[in-house]
């Protein structure tokens, strides 16, 4: 938990003395009792597992102890919790984990950089005028270096991409071959493959084909535990295991092939500072969610890059920065793993996969990449 730069935020948001305090003491009471890090908790799932075991139910999660009444102390402790999730997704500066608050770029027909530490200041005028507000800017200027920022648009965009591709750590095709046989087996054996949680109705379907939703993450975890739930998997419908907290199966996966241990907290961690990243997305498709080939360990300061989605029309720079190094991890890991063959394993067992894959083939803009960092070669 970031303790001095959230006060620093709960100040900033005009909160009183006693509110603040009562925050700050509820956050480490919560990491302590259950044994936790916020923050790699927030990195895991923006802190949704830890919401809902102090949402109230009958009694206290195991190790928090309420004198009172239940359902006001929890409220109270996910309240605190929720705080902290606002101020680490809105306004944390992921280069030096401290608050935003030096760089904002002002975009707009006058192009105005706001410095929020001085006297000036973004009237509401302004923002109805068309201006917006985007930190991004300032990420990437401090990444390529502000000596560069004259340069022609493609060389900023390839420093970008190249900065991103060798601060990140991938897996070695070997690694790769090895789970994509995994995911093939289970296909064949009808057996169940792992999947993040969906909160997208009709989408999980029982043996017999009638739809069933769930409310919450640990109901659909314990259903397909206890039977068989099918998801329609690129066209096939197939049996799934639906992850215990979103990303529980990556990380153990992670682990065994590369003895990385990424998002696990604190105490067991031996990577630090990191994201998983899926490079395609698509981690609520069990095709997708575990392959080694879709997961890239990324620096947690450029995760606000990866995270964005792509526009079909970039209007500024740093939309232009999503797209375009979002291209360059995709062709990148397209070419590394031979994607191709692996699209025809899927394709042969009735799986319209290809179309995912559509703007990677093509694409060419990757230049041959050296010393990339592969996790077995850690010395984990």
């Amino acid at each position: 938990m970031r303790y001095e730069y959230f006060e620093q935020w709960l100040k900033k948001q005009n909160y009183k003395i006693g509110p603040i305090r009562d925050a700050l003491s509820r956050c480490r009471r919560i990491e302590r009792d259950l044994k936790i890090d916020l923050d790699s908790e927030y990195n895991r799932n923006q802190c949704s597992d830890v919401i809902d075991r102090l949402t109230a139910g009958v009694k206290a999660p195991i190790g928090i102890t309420i004198n009172g009444d239940l359902k006001n102390g929890l409220s109270s402790l996910k309240n605190a919790v929720k705080k902290y999730v606002i101020f680490c997704s809105q306004f944390m500066d992921p280069q030096n984990n401290s608050i935003c608050s030096t760089i904002v770029q002002i975009t707009g027909s006058n192009n105005v950089t706001a410095n929020l530490n001085s006297s000036s200041k973004v009237s509401q005028d302004s923002v109805r005028r068309g201006h917006t507000i985007n930190c991004l800017e300032g990420l990437i200027e401090l990444i390529i270096g502000e000596e560069n920022t004259s340069l022609s648009q493609e060389k900023k965009l390839k420093m970008l991409a190249s900065h991103m591709i060798q601060k990140s750590y991938f897996f070695t095709r070997e690694s790769v071959d090895k789970r994509h046989q995994e995911i093939i087996t289970l296909i064949k054996k009808n057996e169940k493959i792992p999947v993040r949680y969906s909160t997208m109705t009709e989408i999980y379907k029982e043996v017999n084909g009638n739809t069933v939703n769930f409310s919450k993450n640990t109901d659909a975890f314990d259903a397909s535990i206890q039977r068989r739930i099918m998801y329609n998997c690129f066209g096939r419908s197939v049996p799934v295991l639906i992850d215990r907290d979103g990303n529980r199966e990556v990380r153990c996966n992670i682990e065994r092939y590369s003895g990385a241990r990424v998002g696990q907290g604190r105490v067991r961690n031996n990577v630090f500072s990191a994201i998983i990243s899926h490079i395609w997305g698509y981690a609520y498709n069990p095709i997708c969610f575990t392959n080694l080939w879709n997961i890239v360990i990324i620096p947690d300061y450029v995760n606000s890059i990866l995270d964005k989605s792509e526009t079909k029309s970039p209007a500024n720079f740093f939309e232009e920065a999503i797209n375009y190094v979002k291209a360059y991890y995709k062709e990148l890991c397209y070419k590394m793993y031979d994607m191709e063959s692996k699209i025809n394993d899927y394709e042969r067992l009735g799986f319209n996969i290809r179309p995912i894959f559509s703007d990677s083939a093509k694409s060419n803009i990757v230049d041959l990449v050296k010393n990339l960092n592969f996790l077995e070669n850690q010395g984990f």
